[in-house]
């Protein structure tokens, strides 16, 4: 079944149909995330360190839609916030041992669990806007010492608005990418670092386009792994930094 379909009943729209499952993306996530972390902690300037890198610009997209449908689907929102609370705290030690950060700075699964407390932000139905407003602006704040920071944020709140909406993925796209580019130059231009690396969640949008809402065949074991692989893969990176160095 080819991926790309072309209709012509009213008019000519290419197409990406759906064909991933969430296990299948999940994989090509992790496998970008370790590329992207490898070649950051362990290879020193050069070009395959920054064709790695751009590869794991697919990752946290595609971890933010995950989490858009965790929190839709999951049977209980409690245990998934203690579990993803759990790994963003290892996941903090484990991001500073491995990339000699200051404390301070954070890793992707902290800005997760921000992007969690955000989605309940905007359902609390029952309170009022305005609170809402300044609940989700407190945490656009914090999320500023997280990796990916309030760019993930937005992106996780884009995906659960639109993600049931099969008419607005071109809006959903075009979002995506301002997002993204608005987030890069705001941090990386402005530091005098901004390069083309930099713009590898652009290599996410066909995959997010493909990705078929299903969650495909995933055991409850294999999904708790997920939560230890990110801080174990640190820690790893970083005693392999250490012996090298």
């Amino acid at each position: 079944m080819p991926a790309v379909q072309l209709l012509t009943k009213r008019r000519r729209v290419l197409v990406i149909k759906p064909r991933f499952s969430q296990a299948e993306l999940k994989l090509a996530a992790v496998v970008g995330m370790t590329l992207n972390h490898t070649a950051g902690i362990l290879l020193a300037n050069g070009t395959i360190r920054e064709i790695m890198l751009l590869a794991g610009g697919i990752s946290m997209p595609l971890f933010a839609r995950f989490l858009a449908d965790g929190f839709e689907y999951t049977k209980d929102r409690g245990k998934y916030v203690f579990r993803l609370g759990v790994s963003a705290v290892i996941s903090h030690f484990a991001f500073s041992f491995a990339f000699g950060t200051p404390y301070l700075v954070s890793s992707a699964v902290f800005t997760l669990l921000l992007a969690f407390f955000a989605l309940c932000t905007i359902h609390m139905d029952n309170v009022p806007s305005s609170i809402r407003g300044l609940m989700l602006f407190c945490i656009l704040i914090c999320s500023l010492i997280g990796d990916w920071g309030w760019c993930a944020i937005l992106w996780t709140i884009l995906f659960d608005l639109l993600k049931n909406c099969p008419k607005r993925r071109f809006l959903m796209i075009t979002a995506f990418v301002l997002i993204g580019v608005a987030y890069v130059i705001f941090m990386f231009e402005l530091t005098g670092t901004i390069a083309i690396r930099n713009f590898g969640f652009l290599l996410a949008i066909p995959l997010l386009l493909a990705y078929s809402g299903k969650q495909g065949r995933q055991s409850k074991a294999l999904r708790s792994c997920l939560y230890l692989y990110y801080p174990a893969h640190l820690f790893v990176l970083g005693i392999i930094k250490d012996v090298i160095v």
